[in-house]
């Protein structure tokens, strides 16, 4: 695939400079004993599962290296290979990869630090710790207090068609990755000598935004939910003391799973039983609402790390290049769709990797066409379209009776695959007919002479 890439980039002139990474799970029905690889998902019904990386060029979308990886691996461990796939490839010079938020892991980008003599490479990735991390919730309360979220001109296709007005605010500051490096223990020995273990620490540029219709929404939707929550243990009060639910140990084991139903929204609410006089339970609940306040401060935000200095690109250029990362979700939507890349039914391990290249190879072969009709023919097309214009083409047999020959038409010939036949230079399935027709054609005269010939014999003896 790679001297495919290489090849089709040399005399087409796709671009590879930029490179979208990603992985995704696929998930599979059977035990998959002779497959390693195929290990069980989390939950205790989960499905068998693989994680499936692609390393994908940006704009044309062809992949250039796909991997199946066992279904436990985490999806930064899976760099390193697509680095190398995008190095072979990729024309002397900077590269750009746009990833998910699992790749910046420390490891990753000491990797990448390492390989800046030989390939310089540029890097956008969202922050993994988001919201979970207390230090980040801080340093969005923190932009509040001081006001200075800065408006971007940054708009969507859908924001600019709608004709709606910039609505994206940002904040630039730095962000730390940090790791316990810990060196691999020698045969036997059982402890790591002290002063071995390093903490490393790596300062990296973070854009942190805020989408104000995004919030909106976010906002409503807690809202909403709240009010779904309330009613549910309004119903659950009033079965307290009723069969199962006497006791508040009893009450407090149905209520955690109730809660779990609503983990959005539960964490603001404090549910409290205690029994009276009587000995009965008695139910009270009160919403935190300074929490709740807290949260509407951190709707519609989210954070970008990136080794790009900020006058090289802006937050708003930022903002625009992590977009474009939906194309690489494009791509296993349509791999798992069109190619039905999700019903694997092998169980041998190579069997499997057999089957999914080919999948990834079509793709190659689709995404190219696409491509290659917008850019040189500003044709704007889908892959999808593209399968079924040369799927639905069909080769017709039709019997002349009597003269047991059979001529043949196309049917279902389109004008997006008449374009690539001929801009391409492929052989024309028409020609094909043609060609098919003329050895028909040829005996079908004969046939006619010969009829004709024994017509006059006919008449002359009359």
């Amino acid at each position: 695939m790679g001297l495919l890439t290489i090849h089709v980039s040399k005399k087409f002139g796709v671009p590879l400079d930029r490179f979208f990474l990603d992985t995704s799970l696929l998930e599979l029905d059977g035990e998959f004993t002779k497959a390693p690889k195929v290990v069980p998902g989390r939950g205790r019904n989960s499905f068998s599962q693989l994680i499936a990386s692609l390393t994908a060029a940006a704009g044309s979308r062809i992949p250039i290296k796909s991997e199946l990886w066992p279904g436990n691996t985490f999806d930064g461990h899976t760099l390193p290979n697509a680095f190398k796939a995008i190095d072979r490839v990729a024309p002397p010079g900077s590269i750009e990869l746009i990833m998910d938020r699992a790749f910046p892991t420390l490891s990753n980008i000491l990797f990448l630090q390492n390989q800046w003599d030989k390939r310089p490479c540029y890097w956008i990735s969202p922050l993994k710790t988001g919201l979970a991390g207390k230090h980040f919730k801080n340093l969005v309360f923190s932009i509040w207090e001081s006001n200075s979220w800065q408006l971007i001109e940054y708009r969507s296709a859908k924001e600019i068609r709608d004709k709606i007005p910039p609505s994206l605010t940002a904040y630039e500051t730095t962000w730390v990755l940090k790791e316990e490096i810990k060196p691999e223990l020698d045969p036997g020995q059982k402890r790591r000598p002290n002063g071995s273990i390093r903490h490393v620490e790596i300062p990296v540029r973070c854009v942190i935004f805020r989408h104000e219709e995004r919030a909106v929404n976010e906002k409503t939707g807690r809202e909403a939910n709240r009010k779904k929550l309330d009613m549910a243990l309004q119903g659950f009060q009033k079965k307290i003391n009723l069969r199962s639910l006497k006791t508040v140990e009893a009450c407090e084991n149905s209520l955690r799973t109730l809660l779990n139903g609503y983990k959005q929204i539960k964490s603001f609410v404090n549910v409290v039983f205690s029994t009276n006089e009587h000995n009965s339970v008695i139910m009270n609940w009160t919403w935190d609402e300074v929490a709740l306040a807290h949260e509407e401060k951190l709707d519609g935000i989210f954070a970008l790390l990136t080794n790009y200095d900020a006058d090289r690109v802006s937050a708003n250029k930022l903002i625009k290049k992590y977009r474009e990362r939906n194309q690489i979700e494009v791509n296993f939507k349509d791999l798992k769709g069109l190619l039905d890349l999700e019903r694997i039914f092998l169980q041998l391990p190579e069997r499997i990797e057999a089957y999914v290249f080919p999948k990834t190879l079509a793709y190659f072969v689709l995404a190219f066409l696409r491509w290659y009709a917008e850019e040189k023919g500003g044709i704007k097309t889908t892959e999808k379209k593209i399968q079924e214009s040369f799927g639905d083409m069909l080769l017709i047999g039709n019997k002349i009776q009597l003269l047991d020959l059979t001529a043949y038409s196309l049917g279902n010939d389109t004008s997006l695959a008449e374009w690539f036949w001929t801009t391409l230079g492929l052989p024309n399935p028409i020609k094909v007919v043609d060609e098919l027709n003329s050895e028909t054609l040829v005996l079908l005269d004969q046939a006619i002479d010969d009829w004709y010939k024994t017509w006059l014999d006919q008449n002359a003896i009359n």
